[in-house]
Parts: structure tokens; sequence; C-alpha cells
């Protein structure tokens, strides 16, 4: 099973580093979780890489198409009440942003309600620490 922030997930439908080892990932894994919140984090990512002259019209319709696609095929964590005391401690120990605790306690949740080893994807250094200290296998495509 494996958990995907935004940072990994995007790489998949935009060309970076990394983006190939995410492709082959989310190919071959049929256990695929993320978070309510990546919905709106890679549509404002697209978006601003198109607005900012990163993506052609054509480049940025054909990535969201492809995205909204493969969205029904991920288990997505909603932002439950149950996921703030978890934020509430991530951020109190690690220095994350309120979006990235709110992926690892989305993966926090999971790990703990499925009762099993999830690895969790994310390409940021500051969350992958945190990730590790949380006990996680973390996958960065960049460091892979």
């Amino acid at each position: 099973m494996i958990y995907f922030d935004t940072s990994a997930l995007i790489k998949k439908y935009v060309a970076e580093p990394g983006s190939e080892k995410i492709r082959s990932l989310v190919a071959k894994e049929t256990a695929r979780y993320t978070s309510k919140l990546t919905f709106a984090e890679t549509c404002a990512s697209l978006a601003r890489k198109k607005r900012e002259g990163g993506l052609e019209d054509r480049h940025h319709r054909a990535a969201l198409n492809s995205y909204l696609q493969d969205w029904e095929t991920f288990v997505q964590v909603e932002l439950l009440d149950d996921l703030l005391p978890i934020v509430r401690r991530l951020v109190e120990t690690y220095p994350l942003r309120g979006a990235d605790a709110v992926h690892l306690a989305s993966a926090i949740w999971i790990r703990d309600k499925i009762g099993e080893a999830v690895t969790f994807a994310a390409s940021d250094k500051v969350l992958n620490a945190a990730a590790t200290g949380e006990g996680f296998r973390v996958f960065d495509p960049v460091a892979e």
C-alpha cells in the first residue's frame, strides 16, 4: 500500500525529475491512497504551471484529463475530525506546513485503520523526514 502526497503524484502528469518512477509506481500499485486535499493541490498546481508558461494549453488539458480519470482509482482520505489531533501533534513535533501535516496525518490514520505498513510517497525533504520519523518507508522519486 502506498500513500501519495501531491508533490510526488504531480510527477505522473507533468514531466519532472522522478516522473518515470512515479508513473511506474502508480501503474503497478493497486492500493493507492491520498487525501481529498490532493485534488485541490493538483488542480491548482496544473493551473499555475499553465499560467506561468510551464504547460501549453493542450498539455494542460491532457494532464488535467488524465488526473481526473485517475482520481477515482485512489482511495481518498476525507478531511475528518479524527485527523485534527494527529495534525496538531505533527506540527508541534516537525517543521511541517499545514497541507503537509494533513497529508502525513492522513497516511498515519490509514496505516492505523488498516493495520498494515504503508509506504509514503513524497518529493519534499522536510515532509519525508517527518514521515520517516513516524515510521514510514518513504519513496522519494527524485532520491530513489
